[in-house]
């Protein structure tokens, strides 16, 4: 079974794609600020999620345990590029709360889950 690893850059785009279509979804606006802003959550991330992903695809984890751990990270998730667009503070947890979706699917399509 692939490993986050191996398949990071698939991982990352998806989860940028995906976010710039949920900021279109929200905010009609602003999706490259939003894009930077899963780049630079999955990076602040990248050294959790691999290992995590590969204890979930080893049985090692639950979904659900993993679902707990990625919104464990859910703090890393800054948005600065966001908050600079002077957006309020319910917009932008919707977009964190989605953003973390994004982030959860994305790790289960890498790895084959």
């Amino acid at each position: 079974m692939p490993n986050l690893d191996d398949a990071w850059d698939g991982f990352s785009d998806a989860v940028q794609e995906g976010a710039g279509d949920l900021a279109k979804n929200l905010f009609s606006d602003w999706q490259e600020p939003a894009k930077k802003d899963a780049s630079e959550f999955i990076e602040l991330a990248r050294e959790k999620l691999p290992k995590w992903t590969e204890a979930l695809s080893q049985g090692h984890l639950t979904k659900s345990e993993f679902n707990l751990l990625i919104r464990s990270l859910e703090g890393l998730a800054e948005l600065n590029a966001l908050k600079a667009k002077g957006l309020a503070k319910q917009k932008l947890e919707q977009f964190r709360v989605g953003l973390i979706s994004l982030v959860v699917n994305a790790a289960f399509a890498a790895v084959g889950l």
